[in-house]
């Protein structure tokens, strides 16, 4: 896919494409003619549906020194229609790379200046060793910072670029790590290690997924929750809905015990075991007010509150109610951030179905079936004997009390 790139180097190996800035003898500066190259480049892979992956680094020692002098001398002597345009196509750059769907990992292994800089603040996941060297310089040239201004600034916040787009300051890594520019610091033997890792881990997610995670944070940034009700709602249910969504929930299902081994399975491995000295807040569906001795609600997306149990070893440290989300709010994904801000390790249910079961697996908490328990009491002493079973194909359902009995 290279050939025909002048000042850009591509690596295309099934769905990773490696691009790197080829122009080590000025520190790999921006011209207009890499700048192209660029925006060409990011634009056929991110609409290249073998590319899941691109990881952008720098040849030579320096990751992008920001723009090249002959090339900004240049455009002061022209029109003000050219020079516009100029700087219209320098701005289509870090629009392209902002904008593409696909993941892109920033390997930074040395200096990141002025449209350096620019570029970090434009990729998904930046990793930078300690020697590299970040700032807004365009001050110390009587320029302005301003094409890559909304980058940063949706980055690190006015508050960080106030200070550094000012002064020009150049700054170390671990700032740019503390005000959020880059993500990871490590020695320059273990950069491409991380880089690798963290492709890895992208790898294991769909495309279509990727994608619409990405497109989420920039519907969703800046905003206020409830502005954001329904376009949160409607994503998850447009990516469940689409092919990749289905074949991906069959896939995970598929990996779960067969419906006909867990009763055999569920006292092997799938059963709480006694709590021992582990310390633990279990969360039950329960009528108002909550408490010990309230009856068990039959779905915990409809209960009017959770009992929390603070629980180490086998002994009751503390008990405390949790007003559920309204309904309406969520449906019964409501629950799920619910009780994963309370702190909940634990929840105990009598039905559940495959959408909330995969949302409270995907933040830690795991689910357990209450079995035929019609108190909270009834249900946590299941669980300090050990005795409640994990949740299985027996259990998932369409919600309510009866499922898997």
């Amino acid at each position: 896919m290279s050939e025909h790139y002048q000042n850009i180097e591509i690596e295309h190996g099934g769905p990773l494409a490696r691009v790197w800035l080829d122009r080590p003898d000025v520190s790999n500066a921006l011209n207009g003619v890499l700048i192209r190259e660029l925006v060409d480049a990011f634009e056929r892979l991110g609409s290249d549906e073998t590319t899941r992956v691109i990881q952008l680094g720098g040849r030579g020692k320096s990751f992008c020194a920001g723009a090249d002098f002959n090339w900004m001398q240049g455009m002061t002597r022209h029109r003000k229609e050219d020079h516009l345009k100029e700087s219209a196509l320098l701005q289509s750059l870090y629009h392209t790379v902002n904008e593409c769907p696909r993941p892109v990992i920033g390997r930074i292994h040395g200096p990141a200046l002025g449209g350096g800089t620019g570029l970090a603040s434009v990729c998904d996941i930046a990793v930078a060793v300690p020697e590299a060297v970040f700032g807004a310089v365009e001050v110390k040239f009587w320029l302005l910072p301003a094409v890559i201004a909304p980058y940063i600034i949706n980055k690190v916040g006015a508050t960080h670029a106030r200070d550094f787009f000012l002064t020009g300051e150049r700054f170390s890594a671990d700032r740019a790590a503390f005000i959020g520019l880059v993500h990871h610091v490590v020695p320059a033997e273990e950069l491409d290690g991380l880089c690798d890792r963290l492709i890895e881990r992208l790898l294991t997610t769909g495309l279509e997924t990727l994608a619409a995670t990405k497109h989420l944070i920039q519907e969703v940034a800046g905003r206020k929750p409830v502005d954001v009700r329904s376009l949160t709602l409607e994503a998850t249910d447009r990516l469940l809905a689409s092919q990749e969504g289905r074949k991906e929930m069959r896939k995970y299902l598929s990996r779960r015990v067969p419906s006909f081994e867990f009763e055999k399975q569920a006292v092997l491995h799938h059963s709480l075991g006694k709590i021992g000295d582990r310390t633990m807040k279990i969360a039950f569906p329960s009528a108002a007010p909550g408490g010990l001795n309230v009856a068990l609600s039959s779905h915990f997306g409809h209960c009017e509150v959770f009992t929390l149990v603070d629980v180490e070893g086998d002994e009751v440290k503390q008990v405390n109610s949790l007003p559920n989300a309204p309904h309406e709010q969520g449906a019964c994904m409501a629950p799920v951030m619910t009780l994963k801000n309370a702190g909940a390790d634990v929840l105990v249910s009598g039905g559940m179905g495959q959408r909330p079961l995969l949302g409270f697996q995907q933040v830690g908490i795991e689910v357990y079936f209450s079995e035929n328990a019609a108190t909270v009491d009834e249900a946590l002493q299941l669980i300090l004997a050990g005795k409640a079973r994990k949740f299985g194909p027996a259990q998932v359902c369409g919600g309510g009390g009866g499922c898997g009995s």
